[in-house]
């Protein structure tokens, strides 16, 4: 149609051509930007077995963020990898925690270290660097991400129907925080997984991997450090492993500082020592391992110390409790802590014997049996006390000079007399 002004005819302009190129353009840019988004990782294979051996406990591992710069990002890829040929290579099984929880209420029980790699919050950015390692390697992840963030586009986050493809290859659980209204979750702790399962971060986690089944849902996670070597990540990993029959307690080192681990007699030599720096007066060793485990034997030998050396056994610093057998180069005796009040139960003249000494000591409930070289085994009564389920074995060297207690090339052989409390 048109218009007649006077003698001229002016049509109506429709532009029918440009609106219908302006719609085919918007929808190409709209299905390019979602494929921008949507680049799942191609699945060769699937996740690997993990086969139930009725074990109660798994590990739940916090992986760090690819960082944006590209240098360092390429770096933490390749360290990526290292962890995890480390972790099979070692006899880790990796597990969703979808998969865990199942089998936990099927009564099946969980493959020997279980192991959980966790990322939160989780990053687009870091879903496109690491993928294609866990599909190379096969190991299925838990990735947690902001509900809200996803109903809003954010670019910082997976794509949605990203987020649903993930679940469906088998290598993802998916973990939503937020209420999905557009807000934060006030609990960010609080978490969905696959719309159907449930969990929840022990508030101030980070520093423990080690999850009991009676927990759930409740998990503690390790924070991984991107500074850590594939061998400092085992190392991590064996501090917690629980106790299983005869064990040494030996140390290991991560970012200059010793950890106490449990070590199978089929590893390399558990001898260690243990001196204070110069700045202090005494210096400990914890060995996570031994958490909970309240009747233990413990067989000692120690070439030579300085100072005083005692082991403290059911040793929880929070409560304040603690069973200690020491020594010095005059007398041996038994201290118990009990609401961090020290009480002395025994002591003993002694002398040490040349050579090496060598210990054998079994605690059993309320009853503590001692046998040092150079002095007559003696029983010791315990103040009764409920012992803490957080209660462990840690080693200690002190002496008033600074920096000059010391103990060299200890060996410690522990059997467990009774099944973590937990």
């Amino acid at each position: 149609m048109g218009e007649l002004t006077g003698e001229e005819y002016f049509p109506h302009d429709t532009y029918h051509t440009q609106w219908f190129l302006f719609w085919i353009l918007a929808v190409a840019t709209g299905v390019l930007l979602w494929l921008s988004f949507f680049r799942p990782a191609p699945v060769t294979a699937p996740p690997r077995a993990a086969i139930s051996a009725g074990y109660d406990w798994f590990l739940v591992l916090h992986m760090p963020e690819i960082p944006k710069n590209p240098a360092k990002a390429a770096a933490l890829k390749t360290k990526f990898a290292t962890w995890l040929e480390a972790l099979a290579e070692e006899g880790y099984h990796p597990m969703l925690l979808s998969d865990v929880e199942r089998r936990i209420a099927k009564g099946v029980g969980l493959p020997e270290r279980a192991v959980v790699l966790t990322f939160d919050p989780a990053y687009h950015h870091t879903y496109e660097a690491l993928a294609p390692v866990l599909v190379q390697y096969q190991f299925p992840a838990f990735w947690v991400t902001d509900r809200t963030a996803i109903l809003r586009g954010d670019r910082h986050f997976v794509h949605r129907r990203q987020a649903a493809w993930m679940v469906r290859s088998g290598f993802w659980d998916l973990g939503y925080k937020g209420d999905g209204f557009w807000r934060k979750d006030p609990d960010s702790n609080q978490i969905t997984i696959n719309e159907s399962l449930s969990a929840e971060w022990v508030r101030g986690t980070g520093r423990r991997a080690l999850n009991w089944s009676t927990d759930l849902p409740h998990l503690n996670r390790l924070d991984v450090s991107p500074k850590w070597t594939a061998e400092e990540l085992i190392t991590r990993l064996e501090m917690e492993l629980p106790l299983q029959g005869t064990v040494h307690l030996g140390v290991k080192r991560i970012q200059d500082h010793l950890w106490g681990v449990v070590m199978t007699s089929a590893q390399k030599s558990s001898l260690f020592s243990l001196q204070t720096p110069l700045a202090v007066t005494s210096s400990n060793i914890y060995w996570f391992g031994t958490r909970g485990v309240p009747d233990v034997e413990l067989d000692v030998n120690i070439p030579s110390f300085f100072g005083e050396v005692s082991l403290w056994l059911r040793s929880d610093y929070k409560r304040g409790q603690g069973i200690g057998v020491g020594m010095t180069h005059r007398q041996l005796f038994v201290d118990q802590q009990s609401g961090s009040v020290r009480q002395r139960l025994a002591l003993i003249p002694w002398k040490p014997p040349y050579g090496t000494i060598k210990g054998h000591i079994v605690l059993s409930g309320s009853q503590l049996q001692v046998a040092i070289e150079g002095a007559k085994p003696f029983t010791v009564d315990l103040v009764p006390e409920m012992p803490s389920p957080q209660g462990l074995v840690r080693l200690q060297v002190f002496d008033r000079i600074r920096g000059a207690a010391r103990s060299d090339f200890v060996s410690l052989v522990l059997t467990s007399l009774s099944k973590p409390s937990h």
